[in-house]
C-alpha cells in the first residue's frame, strides 16, 4: 500500500480540524483555556508541576505562547466529546525562516488511533505551506514509534540521532526550491 493509500484509509471520513488556540475571548477566558486546565487536571502536561493554581497555570500558558510562533489545538472525534469534535491534541510551532520546528502533546483523553489521525493532519498541513522549508520533528523513547509509524504515511522521514535517546524526523514543505 503506498503513503497515500494509507493517509486516504486513514482519513476516510473526514480529517482532523486543526486551529490556532485561542486562550482570551474579549475579557473572559476561551473555551480552550478550559480544555487546557482540564488537560493540566487529567496530568497530560508532564513538564508542569503538579498543584498550579488557576492563574500560575495561565501565566504557564502564557509563556508557552510567548516562546513558540503558533499555538494549535487539534480536534477529532472522541468519546470524551459525545459524538462530536473537541481537543484531543495541543502543538506547537517555531520558525526560523523557512525551517519549521515542530513538537506536540496529546491529552490523556486520546486514543492512540486519535493520536496517529492528529498527528497525520497536523504535519501535512504545515508541510503544505508555502512558509515551510523544511519541517523538523524531535522524538523522544516514547514517540519516536509514533514517528516510525508516520514514516510509512509518507510524513516523516527519519534524520539521525541528535542525542543519546533523542530521534530527529523531517519533511521537505513546499516553500523549499
Amino acid at each position: 500500500m503506498t503513503p497515500k493509500e494509507r493517509r486516504d484509509r486513514l482519513f476516510r471520513k473526514d480529517k482532523p480540524l486543526v486551529r490556532r488556540l485561542e486562550v482570551m475571548d474579549g475579557e473572559q477566558y476561551s473555551k480552550d483555556a478550559g480544555i487546557l486546565w482540564a488537560a493540566y487536571q487529567a496530568k497530560s502536561f508532564p513538564d508542569l508541576p503538579e498543584a498550579l493554581t488557576p492563574e500560575q497555570f495561565a501565566e504557564a500558558v502564557d509563556s508557552l505562547q510567548k516562546r513558540f510562533g503558533q499555538v494549535w489545538m487539534i480536534d477529532d472525534y472522541n468519546k470524551a466529546f459525545k459524538d462530536k469534535r473537541g481537543p484531543v491534541a495541543m502543538a506547537c510551532t517555531i520558525s526560523h525562516d523557512l525551517v519549521v520546528n515542530a513538537e506536540g502533546t496529546a491529552f490523556k483523553w486520546a486514543t492512540k488511533k486519535n493520536i496517529l489521525r492528529v498527528s497525520a493532519a497536523f504535519i501535512h498541513m504545515v508541510r503544505c505551506s508555502e512558509k515551510t522549508g523544511v519541517l523538523m520533528v524531535k522524538a523522544n523513547e516514547s514517540s519516536v514509534n509514533l514517528c516510525w509509524r508516520l514514516h510509512k504515511y509518507g510524513l516523516l522521514f527519519y534524520v539521525g540521532k541528535t542525542a543519546k535517546k533523542e530521534y530527529l524526523f523531517s519533511h521537505r514543505g513546499r516553500g523549499s526550491d
